[in-house]
Parts: structure tokens; C-alpha cells; sequence
């Protein structure tokens, strides 16, 4: 019996394609739960593992058989960590953040690195949208320990710190997310890779929509 909520169908042309359209995070098991609540027949599991297969580039980008452990989350639970993410271009940088407790990113592309796009970035981006953070950890990056920066986290009262030099593990939230945003983005941007920031909304969405084992949810819950 199929499970309660979905009905049984024979495989058709709208069940492919709507598969097919909800291969979103080019995982099997994100992808298997985005398609499962609406569609349901015996061989499911078997055609997306195949589907997902298909894609050289989806397949190699992809490391399925890594083991996941779920990290001690550390003490400043619900609060953001950030940095840059550097790309080919001297003219294209992207601000990252990162929430701890529900994984949920923001990647945000700006012309520079500088204090005043930073203090920009932080109050539009992040406090505008989710709320003055308690804590927020960062880089030692001179943009980040500008005065600026320093004062706004003062009047939000933010607690303002930085990552170990050299290490790093220390804002592992980010640069977790950094390798995946760059493998992801490394499926869809041209040959001369010069495009990659028209593709992040897509890609965000697809990272925030998709099951962390860690947590068992998605940033989007």
C-alpha cells in the first residue's frame, strides 16, 4: 500500500518530469524527500538513483558515500558567523553568513571588501531580514575589525569575534558552506566562469530546501 497522503500511479511523462524538476540538490536523499510526499510508485528510489547518476558533472561534484556526524553545536547557538568568498574575478567578491542553529545561508554579491560594504551588507542583509544576531563570528579579515563594523555590532548589541588564525575549522559552519556553494555554483556557471553570482538565488534555494542530516530538518523549516 503506498503510504498515507500519496496515491498509487503508474510511472507517466508528468511523474518524469516532475522528478526530474524537483532534482534540486543532486543528493539522493534530499532529492527522494522533496519528491516522495507527492508521487509514489515501486521502483521510485531506483529511477532518481539513476537520474542523478546521469549528470557526470552532478555525479563528481557530489561526494554521496561521506559519513556525517553531527558536531557539538557550539556555545553561541542561534547567533551568525561570516565571511568572503573570493571569486575569479577581482570585481566580484560574495559576503557570506551563516546562522548555527538553523544552517540557513545568506550569500550576498558585492563590488569590494571593504568596511563600509560590510557594515552595508550586515545591517540590509542580515539584521533587516532576520534580526540583530547575539554573536557574531567572522575572520580577522581588516573590514571586519574596522571601527565601523565595531560600533554597529555595539548598537545592535551584538557580541563581535573572530576566528583563530590559522584555523580555519574554527568558523566551520562557513567553510563547510563555501565548498558546497562552490561545487553547486560549478554545475551551472559558463565556460568562463565570470556569470557565477547570477546563479546564487537558484542555488540558495536549492542548499536552504534541502534535508542537513545533521539536524534532520531543513534551514527552511
Amino acid at each position: 500500500m503506498p503510504p498515507k497522503g500519496r496515491s498509487r500511479r503508474n510511472r507517466s511523462e508528468d511523474d518524469e518530469i516532475e522528478i526530474r524538476t524537483n532534482l534540486s540538490t543532486f543528493k539522493p536523499s534530499p532529492t527522494k524527500d522533496i519528491v516522495k510526499p507527492t508521487i509514489f510508485y515501486g521502483n521510485l528510489d531506483e529511477d532518481i538513483d539513476s537520474w542523478l547518476k546521469i549528470f557526470d558533472r552532478i555525479a563528481t561534484a557530489n561526494e554521496w558515500n561521506r559519513e556525517r556526524k553531527l558536531n557539538t553545536l557550539p556555545a553561541f547557538l542561534r547567533d551568525r558567523a561570516a565571511e568572503f568568498y573570493e571569486s575569479l574575478e577581482d570585481d566580484k567578491k560574495e559576503e557570506i553568513y551563516g546562522d548555527y542553529l538553523t544552517r540557513w545561508p545568506e550569500a550576498i554579491p558585492v563590488p569590494n571588501a571593504d568596511a563600509t560594504t560590510t557594515a552595508k551588507v550586515f545591517i540590509e542583509e542580515v539584521v533587516c531580514r532576520h534580526g540583530a544576531p547575539r554573536q557574531l563570528l567572522s575572520d580577522n579579515g581588516k573590514n571586519f575589525r574596522s571601527n565601523l563594523v565595531k560600533e554597529i555590532c555595539k548598537l545592535m548589541n551584538t557580541k563581535k569575534t573572530f576566528t583563530t588564525a590559522y584555523h580555519p575549522e574554527t568558523d566551520g559552519l562557513v567553510e563547510r558552506f563555501n565548498g558546497t556553494l562552490t561545487a553547486m555554483l560549478s554545475m551551472y556557471v559558463s565556460g568562463h566562469q565570470r556569470d557565477w553570482d547570477t546563479f546564487i538565488p537558484f542555488v540558495l534555494f536549492a542548499y536552504r530546501t534541502s534535508l542537513h542530516e545533521s539536524i534532520q530538518e531543513t534551514p527552511f523549516f
